[in-house]
């Protein structure tokens, strides 16, 4: 039995649970067996990324109602990622069947926090200058505002999301050894608890006293916000692990600074002023992006013992087999679906688009139905003329990107400007 921390009152006590620990023990030996099979593959296809859609609808229908959403909400600073973060992702979705994913990548972040939270909030978001302290900030305000369960993009559960997180909970924070832990939180939406921790978020920058991130807006401030107060706890031994199937040298790939404690040595973490203060020759968008670290408990891959060798064996070919099924379910089919939409400019009805706009009114993204026909028409124009002049890999990921329920060729455009300058520059 696990020894409540300090300072949390009306927790329940965490018994033991064999079956959990087994679960997490064995797929935490899997998934460092597999790390090898990982370096060798990106040997050979050092540049073959993976697609995070943005939504993905659940796997089967939930039965009963819950007072947390059932959505999973992630982030990372770009949606095309290595194969052990991608298989990490869907050894999620096998955990999860019952969730939809929704994934959001720096820019999307930024735009969510500029739009659902305008003011104070926004302006101290704009004055963190490193990828990891905006995504601590953006876990807790999407969590606020729509509910549902965050994990980091490099955690996994050990154990049925459904049978984790109670129907009647309100919220559930991670039980970690020194505290708690930011790297899985769920929340109905509206918590008297994430108001505190925004709170203390929103001191914490708008003093600058520290440049660590931890502190800043990660665990130590969420742990500060949370101590005294009536919380639901779970242990992260039989809940979510971090680091897995992943480490620093696949999740950073892509990334020109890496992990969030090297950009806090390199850069003040809050600007003196809003928005972001970058050395001169480089965006905005590019060196958030480049900025972008996330904590995580990388773990380097190790040989196992001899002793557990055919154990791991065993599970290394169930995993193999349960990763190629959901690839082929989920990954083959929508992936043809996408490469085959990115092929060609996807169909959009700009009336009823621009119709749609029209009755909004006041809503602050609304155009009038005649400026917004000629602006989508004119947007059109633009993308027959230059659409096979975008990358592959960018056109993929706008189309994908689009909102079903208000596609539009003008944010289709901008998209497409914004990935190619970043494919450009890098």
């Amino acid at each position: 039995m696990l020894p409540r921390a300090p300072g949390y009152r009306n927790q329940p006590k965490i018994s033991g649970d064999f079956a959990r620990f087994v679960s997490a023990r064995v797929i935490k030996l899997v998934g460092n067996a597999l790390k090898a099979a990982f370096y060798v593959f990106h040997l050979f296809m050092p540049s073959k990324r993976f697609l995070i859609p943005a939504r993905a609808k659940p796997l089967m229908r939930a039965g009963r109602p819950s007072r947390i959403p059932r959505t999973v909400w992630q982030t990372n600073y770009t949606g095309l990622v290595t194969l052990p973060v991608y298989l990490n992702y869907l050894f999620n979705r096998l955990l999860c069947p019952g969730y939809e994913f929704r994934f959001l990548d720096d820019a999307s972040i930024d735009r969510f926090v500029a739009s659902e939270f305008p003011g104070r909030i926004s302006e101290r978001y704009a004055r963190l200058q490193v990828g990891a302290a905006r995504a601590d900030l953006w876990r807790v305000l999407v969590l606020q505002r729509h509910g549902g369960v965050y994990l980091d993009i490099d955690s996994h559960m050990v154990w049925p999301l459904s049978a984790v997180v109670p129907d009647d909970a309100d919220d559930m924070f991670l039980q970690h050894k020194d505290g708690l832990g930011n790297y899985f939180i769920a929340s109905a939406p509206n918590s008297p608890n994430l108001e505190s921790v925004i709170d203390t978020i929103m001191e914490r920058i708008e003093k600058a006293e520290t440049n660590n991130i931890f502190d800043l807006t990660g665990p130590g401030a969420l742990d500060h916000a949370l101590r005294g107060r009536s919380v639901r706890q779970t242990s992260y031994r039989l809940t979510c692990y971090q680091g897995t199937f992943t480490n620093e040298f696949f999740q950073y790939a892509d990334s020109t600074v890496g992990k969030w404690t090297k950009a806090q040595q390199r850069m003040a973490v809050v600007s003196q002023a809003g928005g972001l203060a970058i050395d001169a020759g480089t965006s905005t968008a590019s060196a958030a992006t480049a900025s972008r670290g996330r904590r995580s408990a990388a773990a380097s891959f190790r040989l196992p013992p001899l002793e557990t060798a055919l154990a791991i064996a065993a599970s290394t070919m169930i995993w193999i087999f349960l990763a190629s099924f959901v690839e082929r379910v989920l990954v083959v089919a929508p992936a043809s679906a996408l490469a085959t939409e990115a092929a060609e400019i996807p169909l959009i009805n700009l009336q009823s688009t621009c119709s749609r706009h029209r009755v909004v009114g006041g809503d602050r993204g609304a155009r009038p139905a005649a400026p917004c026909l000629e602006q989508e028409k004119s947007a059109e124009m633009q993308l027959s003329k230059s659409w096979q002049r975008f990358p592959e890999k960018s056109r993929v990921l706008c189309v994908d990107r689009l909102d079903e329920d208000d596609p539009s060729y003008v944010a289709l455009l901008t998209c497409l400007d914004v990935h190619a300058g970043d494919h450009q520059r890098s």
